[in-house]
């Protein structure tokens, strides 16, 4: 497997693709936890309805992050599936297509898996969804918070099953992908709103209502399937007795 140095230290392409996605993830819910600690700003934040804190949270995502996410990027690299290499080179017409439909692939694989198992009668509690649902949409490390056969399915299947579907791409490619996903991941659950997109509030909707708006940050699925929140009437985030814990 090719290798590169990182901090003088040789290591699999994988290896060092999945510490700068995991370095950036913390960093990114690290920034999120102090703005909810200090509430630098509570003009923007839409709940914050979570009773357990980043802290307590934190121990399960690294936990899945390391037993689970890791060796499926092992895995990639020794299939020659994805992190293998700095080429083919891409032009910037070539990356966009490429990101347009890993983006396809990603959102509908997200969507099947999170709507039509994950939240069946049956796979709610026997996959385990029900644990990622005992947080609510405000605490931004609580994205990867979750069972194990439910991160499979969320996270490591979702971001890495579109890589088997496209032709050969090369490292950059892959590790913008997964990086914007370890930074939109969070920011969906953070509980925020921002100034573009309404990703935030759809997510927060959805851990507060379970029934609707079911897509990823694209959630193209919901439009067209008429599963977005605000087919079914709604306008306002339910009604929850805020926590005071952040």
């Amino acid at each position: 497997m090719q290798t590169t140095e990182v901090f003088g230290v040789s290591l699999p392409l994988s290896v060092a693709c999945f510490l700068f996605q995991f370095v950036t993830y913390h960093i990114t819910c690290g920034f999120f936890a102090i703005l909810d600690y200090y509430k630098l700003l509570p003009n923007y934040k839409l709940h914050n309805s979570d009773h357990k804190t980043y802290s307590q949270l934190l121990p399960r995502v690294v936990f899945n992050q390391v037993v689970f996410y890791l060796p499926s990027f092992i895995l990639l690299q020794y299939l020659g599936v994805a992190f293998c290499s700095f080429e083919p080179k891409l032009s910037v017409w070539l990356f966009v297509a490429d990101y347009l439909f890993y983006s396809f692939l990603q959102e509908i694989i997200f969507y099947s898996g999170h709507r039509f198992l994950l939240h069946s009668k049956w796979g709610f509690q026997l996959l385990g969804h029900e644990l990622h649902h005992t947080t609510k949409g405000s605490v931004a490390v609580s994205q990867h918070y979750m069972a194990p056969i439910d991160y499979l399915i969320e996270i490591v299947i979702t971001n890495m099953l579109p890589f088997f579907f496209m032709k050969k791409t090369n490292i950059y490619f892959e590790l913008f992908v997964i990086t914007l996903n370890t930074v939109t991941g969070p920011w969906d659950h953070s509980g925020y709103k921002y100034p573009v997109g309404e990703s935030s509030f759809a997510h927060s909707m959805h851990h507060l209502r379970s029934s609707c708006s079911f897509g990823g940050s694209a959630a193209f699925t919901d439009w067209i399937l008429k599963t977005a929140y605000y087919f079914y009437g709604y306008s306002n985030l339910p009604k929850i007795k805020e926590s005071s814990n952040h």
